[in-house]
């Protein structure tokens, strides 16, 4: 009888903490991103805008995001398998577990579905300032980003884009589209990095002269 009323005992104290955890789960706090390092091991869900995406040989994916009233508070989503796209600028919902890595905090989700679209973006290209491509060129790796600024030093098929005392590298896939020097442009297209010279450019198929 001893044994058994063990057992009984045992199987309720173990009832109570899957019961809890499970509760735990299923009801996330909500929280602001300048709130993630007060609540390492808690379940979360937290309005976040998607800043970039980056998708893993595993299948999942590393998506960065900020809060969206302060683009300083920024913090990343870890997706163990994802299979959808989250476009820059997007107003989403993200629900997961907040964990430390790498001595960052970040929000570790199962799937995409742990990731809800509370509105698109309007654009599927950030608008950008020339200093701030030009100053963290590696943060916009791959994304599609608008710059406006004046040409110089124009080539065959590149120039600079300048602003501000500040200027990003520009190559064209279409030199008839090439600016002449001290035009006001316009151009879209995304930030690549050659690694041959080992310096980011930005890639455009077209330029809008101003």
């Amino acid at each position: 009888m001893r044994k058994i009323d063990l057992f009984i005992a045992i199987f309720a104290v173990l009832g109570t903490i899957c019961l809890g955890a499970i509760s735990h789960f299923a009801s996330p706090e909500e929280a602001k991103v300048s709130q993630i390092p007060l609540l390492e091991g808690k379940a979360v869900e937290i309005e976040c805008v998607v800043r970039q995406m980056h998708r893993l040989d595993s299948g999942g994916a590393i998506i960065s995001a900020r809060d969206p009233k302060n683009g300083s508070q920024r913090f990343s989503i870890f997706l163990e398998q994802c299979s959808s796209d989250f476009d820059f600028g997007d107003l989403v919902r993200a629900t997961g577990k907040v964990v430390k890595y790498n001595g960052e905090f970040e929000l570790y989700a199962l799937s995409e579905k742990s990731l809800h679209i509370i509105r698109e973006s309007a654009s599927k290209s950030a608008s950008l300032w020339v200093w701030e491509l030009a100053n963290n060129p590696g943060e916009y790796l791959g994304m599609a980003v608008e710059v406006s600024g004046v040409a110089n030093d124009c080539g065959k098929y590149s120039f600079m884009l300048e602003s501000g005392g500040c200027g990003i590298s520009v190559k064209l896939q279409e030199p008839e589209h090439m600016p002449v020097e001290g035009d006001d442009i316009s151009v879209r297209g995304q930030v690549i990095f050659d690694q041959e010279c080992f310096r980011y450019y930005l890639g455009v198929s077209d330029a809008v002269i101003d």
